[in-house]
């Protein structure tokens, strides 16, 4: 299971259950020593929009578009695998349950899959979260 920081948005970590890939929510270090009078991160605001942003571009299967978005979340301050576990990974979440409830094909779920492999593939990790 991976742990998010909910305030700064950034990836603290993994635990247990290892084979689990859902997201748990928390507070990290940094975070929580400044705590006291903690307003809402800016790293919030740019992960909520980037995971609208992303929707829209993988649906509309708009790479360029996808591309810009994640640059400007990059240059704001998340890492890459923060867009790729805090953003891209509910992203992908959120493709499935459409695709479960009808609201898109089974084609449309293979498109952006396919879509987010590509920007995976943009994504640079240099170095490890």
């Amino acid at each position: 299971m991976f742990r998010w920081c909910a305030y700064c948005q950034h990836l603290i970590g993994e635990v247990p259950p290892y084979d689990d890939f859902r997201v748990s929510h928390g507070m990290c270090a940094a975070c929580f020593r400044g705590a006291e009078g903690f307003e809402i991160a800016a790293g919030v605001l740019h992960a909520k929009s980037l995971f609208e942003q992303l929707e829209r571009a993988g649906r509309g299967g708009d790479l360029e578009a996808s591309e810009t978005a994640v640059r400007e979340a990059l240059a704001a301050g998340l890492r890459p695998s923060d867009v790729l576990v805090g953003v891209l990974h509910p992203v992908l979440g959120r493709i499935g349950q459409l695709w479960a409830s009808g609201a898109i094909t089974v084609g449309d779920e293979h498109r952006f899959t396919a879509f987010a492999l590509q920007l995976i593939d943009h994504l640079r990790f240099d170095e490890r979260p």
